[in-house]
């Protein structure tokens, strides 16, 4: 949707006020003495203003109090608003308004003038959104894709992240041949912690056991929450005697941790299933027969380690 025009093009009539209600642009109109007379729900948003407190106030009247970076006020040496209305001009400019909260807030501003029809300029409407720096938008896409990749209860990486490096450690293998194992790993009667116990101590016996995890495998190597109470770790350039030791070993520190809300109440144990890489294998593949033995260890007694 255009809201601007310029060069020698007739200015159309404003976009219908449902569908300005609904933009995610802050928008705001002012007749030709600078009072506003439209308000919608993003500029409430980014300003902390309702409409209720902004519709009949003058724009220059000690709400927005738009300046430049230099601190100046717009509305005392340059008001765009005025200008479109006197002039005719379309203007896009960065400002800093005053949020509700007592804030400068920047935005990014563009402004034109508002006809009902062609001959008659009948005030100005004014566009406005987040101005963030290029660095700034890089930094918050970046927490958006750690946010996406991390498991929020435990803080490890999460099961998008875990497919993503298994595609690569298989990539690897099939171009350089470097072998890789995964270590499938489910937590004894979680079932029934949760249930004797409740949600609560649940979730501190997998973040018990996520950590003792993360702290205890090589940084080479990736481990996270797959889902629920199960964990999967890729561990690299390992033989299948060194991936049966690191597998005991983390099953072991498990065994020997304790949730800290019921000491001496409540014994952690897990069930592993433990495998390489073959050549025939897809990711799928490798996954299935990990996960199966992991089950098959579930039979024999759990807390163990079962290779295959």
């Amino acid at each position: 949707m255009h809201l601007f025009w310029g060069g020698s093009m007739p200015a159309p009539r404003p976009p219908h006020k449902e569908i300005l209600d609904h933009l995610r642009d802050g928008v705001y109109v002012v007749d030709r003495d600078l009072k506003i007379v439209y308000w919608n729900d993003a500029a409430q948003h980014l300003s902390g203003y309702v409409s209720d407190e902004m519709l009949g106030r003058f724009c220059w009247d000690n709400a927005l109090v738009h300046i430049d970076s230099e601190g100046r006020k717009m509305c005392h040496i340059d008001c765009p608003l005025r200008d479109a209305i006197e002039n005719g001009s379309t203007r896009e400019n960065n400002y800093f308004i005053l949020h509700k909260e007592g804030y400068r807030r920047p935005v990014a501003m563009r402004v034109a003038p508002w006809r009902k029809n062609s001959n008659h300029i009948d005030g100005a409407i004014a566009v406005f959104n987040n101005n963030l720096s290029a660095e700034t938008m890089l930094e918050e896409i970046k927490q958006l894709r750690q946010m996406a990749m991390c498991d929020c209860l435990t803080g490890m990486v999460n099961r998008r992240y875990l497919e993503t490096v298994l595609r690569s450690a298989m990539g690897e293998y099939r171009r350089y041949s470097w072998p890789f194992g995964v270590i499938f790993i489910d937590i004894d009667f979680f079932k029934t912690i949760n249930d004797a116990f409740g949600h609560d101590v649940g979730d501190h016996a997998l973040q018990v056991i996520a950590k003792t995890l993360e702290k205890n495998i090589r940084t080479t190597d990736v481990v996270g929450r797959w889902g629920g109470e199960e964990f999967l770790a890729i561990v690299r350039n390992v033989n299948h005697e060194q991936l049966i030791a690191m597998a005991e070993k983390m099953r072991i520190l498990i065994a020997r941790s304790t949730c800290s809300e019921l000491i001496n109440q409540l014994t952690l144990t897990v069930s592993m299933g433990v495998t390489l890489v073959e050549s025939t294998d897809s990711v799928n593949g490798l996954l299935k027969r990990a996960d199966a033995l992991m089950y098959q260890a579930k039979r024999n007694g759990r807390d163990q380690v079962q290779a295959g």
